[in-house]
């Protein structure tokens, strides 16, 4: 039903809010396709072969004209579900050389890789919701898509402001868990990594049906699907090994005793990725939070803590009350527990959110960022300088898309009548969101004292991250008998061999510190840092640009 609503509101959109202009130069990098007139604006397609210009000169001013600072053909097919109805198409694209094989290049900057999106951003009229979701989200210290803004040309045609974003996959800049090989069929080598999602079954998609009904009822329970390896890749042994990692996380929810500290549910999972997961999506409001495009992956015990980890996170464009349905509009209420669309939900989060350890986690983990991330002038400055930088960019946009003023599925009313009314809208409502939050969010925590033992890891946050030349590290000391009393702390960064590139050490005594870091001197690359208070020590992938 909601698709053809979709069709039909869409095909008939396209006719009366389409327009083109003169377009020469940006300061926005500028991205040119060459289709050779192949129709790759069709959601029926397969995927085509096309050219791909990219005029990305820095600093510097972008004009057509300039010549290409990398030219490669690309893989092509329409990127989405309900959005590959929308008149401005996303796609999904993969770089090639000229066998047509996968070639891994840096688009606009980005780490190098062959699978990226070139995100539409149609429905969100400030453009800038999965900016702020992935933000958010690396500066918890988790890995988030990276992503840059440019304007799109396709065959002579301007086609406005795009998002391109890294496709979540495994990979040592993508989700860096162990490579499974179909030759690991046993002992630390089966134990990772993997990657699933839940999600409706797809084309081409597999999995398993969880055992337990969703917050629905019997009739209904979660998909999960294979992302990596993909399950033309797995053995049954290792689709087998994920499977059942899952069903006895399930399986022990649903018994007595689950939340047992040893052998209940955080045996299974990591509990502060978990926390992370509930409150980005608990601050967005997003609508298809927990049930659709919910990522999980599993590393390598050797490697890891042998324990399934929530993440990483993906689509945000109908987030922070951007969505007419399922109370997403609404900043007072919580997301997991919204009738019909939420009771779609795995049942497991509205048991595991009534533990009273998780909560007390979840409380502190929220008041340690609303001081730092979530801090409200934080996040609007972040914002303001996204629309500075975009002023020129998206005026082009939105004369290509006269969509300012008018209601775009499935945006809620009343409709703001221009950019500036869009931008102050999520100002308004992410300050409602947090402030009803403050309120409501569940647990104890008196001066970050009270993070409880399964949540220790989310007391280390670094952000940015990536960064450039420096970046901040929070974290907490629990309390120690006296205020006056301290614990030394050494922080420490190892490069990739393993080599220390920076040390220092100090007395600290109990609660939250913040500690600016310099690293001008090293060169890019991802980083190790670890941090030691006395006799424990807390490991973070940090990434220098």
């Amino acid at each position: 039903m909601k698709t053809n609503y979709i069709i039909s509101f869409f095909f008939a959109f396209f006719s009366v809010f389409c327009f083109s202009q003169n377009f020469t130069d940006s300061n926005l990098p500028i991205i040119i396709l060459n289709t050779s007139g192949l129709p790759i604006d069709s959601a029926y397609t397969p995927t085509f072969i096309i050219g791909m210009k990219v005029i990305d000169n820095g600093a510097n001013r972008n004009h057509i004209s300039d010549p290409s600072t990398y030219t490669c053909q690309v893989k092509i097919k329409v990127h989405g579900n309900s959005t590959q109805w929308f008149p401005k198409k996303a796609w999904n694209i993969t770089t090639i050389n000229t066998l047509h094989a996968n070639q891994d290049t840096s688009l606009l900057g980005l780490p190098r890789e062959h699978d990226w999106i070139f995100k539409a951003l149609y429905e969100d009229k400030t453009l800038l919701r999965d900016d702020i979701s992935f933000k958010i989200f690396r500066e918890m210290g988790h890995y988030g898509s990276r992503s840059r803004f440019f304007e799109l040309v396709v065959d002579g045609n301007y086609r406005g402001v795009y998002q391109l974003e890294e496709k979540i996959k495994h990979g040592k800049n993508r989700v860096n868990i162990a490579k499974l090989k179909a030759s690991d069929i046993a002992g630390d080598l089966l134990s990772g990594g993997y990657i699933v999602h839940i999600d409706r079954l797809k084309v081409g998609d597999k999995g398993w049906t969880s055992k337990y009904p969703s917050n629905a009822g019997n009739d209904s329970a979660n998909t999960y699907v294979y992302e990596y390896p993909k399950p033309d890749s797995m053995s049954e042994v290792q689709k087998d090994y994920i499977h059942n990692l899952f069903d006895q996380f399930e399986g022990v929810v649903h018994r007595p005793n689950w939340n047992n500290p040893d052998s209940g549910y955080s045996k299974y999972v990591n509990v502060a990725s978990l926390v992370d997961k509930f409150l980005i999506e608990e601050i967005s409001r997003n609508t298809d939070a927990y049930r659709l495009k919910d990522f999980f992956y599993k590393e390598r015990n050797s490697k890891g803590d042998g324990k399934i980890h929530a993440g990483p996170i993906w689509d945000y464009a109908i987030g922070w009350g951007n969505c007419s349905f399922s109370g997403g509009d609404n900043p007072y209420w919580w997301q997991y527990s919204q009738p019909y669309y939420t009771d779609f939900i795995p049942f497991w989060w509205r048991k595991i959110l009534t533990d009273p350890a998780f909560q007390n986690a979840i409380k502190c983990r929220y008041k340690q960022l609303r001081a730092t991330t979530l801090n409200k002038n934080y996040v609007n400055a972040h914002i303001d300088s996204m629309v500075i930088y975009l002023s020129e960019g998206r005026q082009r946009n939105f004369q290509r898309w006269q969509i300012l003023g008018h209601n775009t599925w499935p945006e809620p009313q009343p409709v703001p009548a221009d950019y500036n009314g869009e931008i102050a809208r999520l100002k308004w409502w992410i300050d409602q969101r947090l402030t009803w939050l403050d309120t409501n969010i569940p647990g104890i925590c008196n001066n970050l004292t009270g993070i409880n033992e399964i949540a220790d890891s989310t007391i280390i946050n670094l952000f940015p991250n990536p960064f450039n030349n420096s970046f901040r590290l929070d974290y907490s000391i629990k309390s120690i008998g006296t205020s006056a009393e301290k614990k030394q702390v050494i922080i420490e960064l190892f490069d990739v061999l393993g080599k220390r590139v920076f040390l220092s050490f100090a007395d600290k005594t109990f609660g939250l510190h913040s500690d600016e870091i310099t690293t001008s001197q090293l060169s890019s690359g991802i980083y190790n840092v670890k941090v030691s208070i006395d006799d424990k020590t807390y490991s973070r992938k940090l990434v220098k640009e």
